[in-house]
């Protein structure tokens, strides 16, 4: 079984989309491997499983698509709310555990980096910070939803 690898082309080519478009996170994978790096931190972020193809060839299809595809990126609503989209497909969880009350509800305020919700893709379970913080306006979703990328969550008006 061939160990998972970045090479450095590959890293570019995902550096470059996450500027030309204007991400702050591209998270990436299959069954096999996941990569998310998130642009303005330090840190490249990065958990993988065990995987028998080359990434490179992946690296050429990323652009093709992220070209194709709506932009995850925050973006703002006619009413002047940031409206956070989900940045994987995957099933929405409001609470972290059933009968557990939800992240955050309607009318709640929040700040910067705290979890709105989660999403669970490919049984990793993804939490989804608040980009600004605020006050919630607005839950686009309800709990156990399927999401499909950039689908709308959370409308939050900043503080």
């Amino acid at each position: 079984m061939a160990k998972f690898s970045l090479d450095s082309s590959y890293v570019e080519v995902v550096a470059k989309i996450l500027k030309e478009y204007d991400l702050r996170e591209v998270s990436l994978g299959d069954e096999k491997a996941r990569i998310t790096i998130k642009r303005g931190e330090k840190k490249v972020y990065s958990a993988a499983l065990p995987m028998h193809s080359a990434m490179p060839a992946a690296a050429s299809s990323l652009a093709q698509a992220t070209e194709s595809s709506a932009s995850p990126a925050v973006s703002k609503e006619e009413e002047g709310g940031m409206v956070v989209p989900a940045p994987v497909v995957g099933t929405v969880y409001l609470s972290p555990r059933p009968n557990d009350p939800n992240f955050v509800k309607v009318g709640a305020k929040v700040k910067e980096g705290q979890t709105l919700l989660i999403i669970e893709a490919m049984k990793i379970m993804n939490q989804i910070p608040a980009p600004c913080s605020g006050v919630v306006r607005k839950m686009h979703v309800a709990n156990a939803q399927p999401v499909e990328f950039g689908d709308a969550l959370v409308t939050i008006d900043e503080a």
